[in-house]
Parts: structure tokens; sequence; C-alpha cells
């Protein structure tokens, strides 16, 4: 880009493979990373380069933005920041709009099998899905089985449980309801409907 004189004037955004954590005494994969909804699994950075709009004094100052994204979010983003209109099948937000970021209350995920068990089935390979909304993690499993998890503090983004480490599915079930709920509501399901794994 530099040699082509259009690294300036060029967006870059730096994305990486989810999950990539091996084990410390074998060529493996570490639990609950790659392949898993855990946030070992899911959770990846996303790094914007623009140097002729992202810098200091420029029309957008470069910050570090720690609410959680989706790379969904990503082509709504180019499209705003080139001047194209997004359309109403794109359930991402753009993240020049920074209020939208905030305002969002939950973002969601989804964990499906390394190999597809159905081409004319996807559903058969969906192993979990994922709300996250004000620092609390709600994983839904294919089994009918939930687990709740506050990976941090919403008033001030301090870790409180980052590694997964205490399930409170069991002391929060009304948190459990509404994030389920929310994952039933967000997702377009087909005959094969997510809802029918997921019990009260």
């Amino acid at each position: 880009l530099d040699a082509a004189g259009i690294a300036e004037d060029t967006i870059v955004v730096m994305i990486c493979d989810n999950g990539w954590i091996n084990q410390t005494n074998a060529s493996a994969y570490a639990a609950r990373s790659k392949q898993s909804p855990y946030e070992g699994g899911i959770r990846t950075p996303i790094i914007v380069r623009w140097p002729q709009r992202i810098k200091a004094g420029g029309n957008i100052e470069p910050q570090v933005v720690t609410t959680p994204v989706s790379l969904v979010d990503l082509v709504p983003t180019v499209h705003a920041a080139v001047g194209l209109p997004t359309f109403p099948e794109m359930t991402g937000i753009s993240l020049l709009d920074l209020p939208a970021v905030a305002a969002r209350d939950t973002v969601f995920s989804e964990d499906s099998s390394h190999d597809i068990r159905a081409f004319d089935d996807p559903w058969q390979s969906l192993e979990a899905r994922v709300a996250i909304r004000d620092g609390w993690k709600l994983l839904a499993f294919a089994d009918g089985s939930s687990e709740l998890y506050h990976l941090y503090d919403q008033t001030d983004g301090s870790p409180v449980d980052p590694h997964e480490t205490n399930d409170l599915s069991a002391e929060k079930p009304a948190l459990v309801r509404d994030l389920i709920a929310a994952i039933v509501n967000w997702y377009v399901v087909g005959p094969n409907e997510f809802a029918a794994w997921v019990s009260d």
C-alpha cells in the first residue's frame, strides 16, 4: 500500500482466527479455546487502520473500544466509512457510530461443530448460541443446558470472571430466561427451530 501510494486513504481491517490457544504441554487446543463458545474460542480483537482518517486531530481520534462488538459489524462499518448505504438484512451496526455501539444492549454469537454434519440441514451442526449483555454471558447449548458467567463489571469494565470459571445460571434464572429469549428473538430460524432445544 505504501509503495502504491494509497496507504493513507486505504482502510485496513485486521482480525484474526479465533481461539488458537495451545495446551501448555501438548500441541493441541487448550480447553475452552478453539471450537468452543467460551471466550477463549470466540473473543478476538478487531483493529482498524486508516491513516488519513484515524489519527490525532483527524476525523476519528485513535481509541480503544472495550464494548463487545461482532464481526457482523464490519460490513456496515465499511459501508458507512465510504458512503455506501446499508441494507435491512445487515444485522450489524457501524462501529463509527459510537453512540450506537454503546446503546446496543446485546451482542450475539454462535458455535457450530467443525465438521458439517448435513449440508441440507445446518442446524445439525449448531452446538451453542451466545448472548453477551451488560458484562453477563449466556451460553445456550444444543442439549438444552445453559451456562451463565459474569465476565466483567459493566460500570467500569473491570474483569469479574473472564475465564468463565463460575457458572451462575442456577443463581440467576430470570437473567437466563431473558437472555435465552433474546437469542431466540434475534435469530431467524427455520423448521428445525433453535427454540426447540432450549427449555424454560
